[in-house]
């Protein structure tokens, strides 16, 4: 009985979500690396505010990350990190001056990319300069750089795609959210798995193998940089945003990823191999059309 008194409900402090629980919640069905994406974005934006978004209006959030980087494609990121923060609530759709942002900002990361594409383009690089910074890295220990030049060579992959796990259980590995690479000791050999990669959704997991027995050097080089790190681009913690810098970091000066593919291409179309062309498109997961675009068209965006 609450004789005449008020009836006092009691809140625990546990039981109230902050505005981060309801973005997490909200993204529970995406994937991990997008919910990682987003939470990092989200403490970044929420730090350079200094209350929560939700707080935060739509022109001040445009400044406030404008403020952050220089960027086009981070800030449209941030902007719809801060979007999801304030119209993840059911029946809410985002509001024209927010679309309209998002619009200018994608118009804005394509000018901005084309112009750092034709900075960066210096000069195609050949296979021969390739190998000669891998040897060059090998030797001087660094293996991390040693690795991603030689799987950006073997597998002509994407950035994306060198976003690996390392795991040493078959087990470990799923077809899941996630890339990986497992490194075996019986047999030995190296496998990396797919999973993430831009052209997933047609292609499906790709699987890669290689053995010791063919290339002893990769093998070492992978032992030894496994056996204190657990990620080829570096542990994440929850805060991993870009793997883009840790990439160019690893190439020679001015080179890109898609240097790498060119140099291959135009070892295939000088030698004239069709089946060489094959391979490279079922590794990368791209179209043998896509691939001669891509080798005619310098820095074409691809599919």
């Amino acid at each position: 009985m609450s004789n005449g008194n008020p009836i006092m409900t009691i809140t625990k402090a546990s039981e109230i979500k902050t505005e981060i629980d309801e973005l997490i919640d909200f993204m529970a069905d995406d994937k991990k690396n997008t919910q990682r994406t987003y939470l990092t974005n989200y403490k970044k934006i929420r730090k350079a505010a200094g209350k929560d978004l939700r707080e935060v209006p739509l022109e001040d959030i445009v400044l406030i990350i404008g403020a952050l980087t220089q960027s086009y494609e981070t800030q449209r990121v941030y902007l719809t990190t801060w979007g999801k923060v304030n119209y993840s609530m059911p029946g809410l759709e985002y509001p024209k001056p927010y679309r309209n942002y998002i619009a200018e900002l994608r118009l804005k990361c394509t000018q901005q990319l084309k112009i750092k594409n034709k900075e960066r383009q210096v000069s195609d690089i050949t296979l021969d300069e390739i190998n000669q910074h891998m040897s060059d890295m090998y030797d001087a220990g660094d293996y991390q750089k040693y690795i991603i030049n030689y799987l950006l060579l073997k597998l002509f992959c994407r950035n994306k795609d060198l976003d690996l796990q390392i795991v040493r259980k078959k087990s470990d590995v799923s077809f899941n959210d996630t890339n990986y690479l497992l490194l075996q000791k019986s047999p030995k050999q190296i496998v990396i798995t797919r999973n993430v990669y831009k052209t997933s959704d047609r292609h499906g997991t790709l699987v890669s193998t290689f053995r010791k027995v063919d290339d002893p050097k990769f093998y070492q080089a992978v032992v030894d940089f496994a056996t204190e790190n657990t990620h080829l681009l570096g542990d994440t913690d929850g805060e991993y945003n870009s793997i883009n810098p840790v990439i160019y970091r690893a190439l020679p000066k001015g080179a890109c990823e898609s240097m790498y593919l060119r140099a291959k291409l135009k070892q295939v179309y000088e030698g004239g191999d069709i089946n060489d062309l094959l391979k490279i498109s079922k590794l990368r997961g791209s179209s043998t059309a896509m691939l001669l675009s891509s080798y005619n068209q310098s820095f074409q965006e691809e599919e």
